[in-house]
């Protein structure tokens, strides 16, 4: 089999800090499945993924590499609660696509 013909969800960028970060996912990674469910979207991701619950992500590494990641979201925030929370998010956001006018108000 030809892992390189796998689909899946092309990663951009990996938030410092995250879930998805310290269970090793990195830049250029594409998701090929969450608990053996393929994915080939975010729609799919988000359907399956749920706050609070870890998962194992399978994931395709320089095109060749297949690795199953564990990923444990039990302490990571359901939602911004605080100001700084958001301010947090906004920071990554920036930083992630560059734009310093994510929220212009």
């Amino acid at each position: 089999m030809n892992d390189s013909k796998k689909s899946g969800i092309l990663v951009r960028n990996v938030f410092e800090g995250s879930p998805a970060q310290k269970a090793g996912v990195k830049d250029g990674d594409i998701i090929v499945s969450i608990n053996n469910t393929p994915v080939t979207d975010w729609t799919d991701y988000v359907a399956i993924v749920k706050q609070g619950t870890p998962y194992d992500m399978e994931v395709l590494r320089s095109g060749r590499e297949l690795l199953t990641l564990h990923v444990d979201t039990s302490g990571a925030p359901a939602e911004p609660k605080t100001e700084a929370d958001y301010a947090r998010i906004i920071a990554q956001i920036e930083k992630a696509t560059g734009d310093k006018k994510v929220f212009d108000n």
